[in-house]
């Protein structure tokens, strides 16, 4: 599925990636941007609702899970660094917030894998 040449130092005459190669980096930019997307929505839901900064909101309600999602996937540096050079922060940023919903949930085994 992987094409060698993907792994290979290219010359600069010969600089031109496989449709493969391009195939499978593509796969997993999509596949670590789910583990975000997948962790930002966990956390929130682990913790029935988060408080907003001022605890009580304003006015004594607590905010919707999906304001706690939606910051974590609109975070400007995640954006900033992960779409354009890296992509390995946000994946391990979705993994360590899936670790801490199954730890919540109570099923540390599963955190533990």
């Amino acid at each position: 599925w992987l094409d060698e040449r993907c792994l290979e130092l290219l010359p600069d005459n010969d600089n031109e990636p496989s449709d493969r190669c391009v195939r499978f980096q593509r796969a997993t930019v999509i596949l670590s941007d789910v583990l975000l997307f997948l962790g930002a929505y966990l956390a929130p839901v682990s913790l029935g609702g988060v408080y907003s900064a001022s605890i009580n909101n304003g006015c004594g309600r607590r905010s919707h899970p999906w304001v706690t999602f939606l910051l974590i996937v609109t975070n400007p540096g995640l954006i900033l660094l992960d779409h354009v050079h890296f992509q390995y922060n946000g994946m391990l940023l979705g993994v360590l917030l899936i670790s801490i919903s199954f730890i919540i949930w109570g099923t540390q085994l599963i955190s533990a894998k």
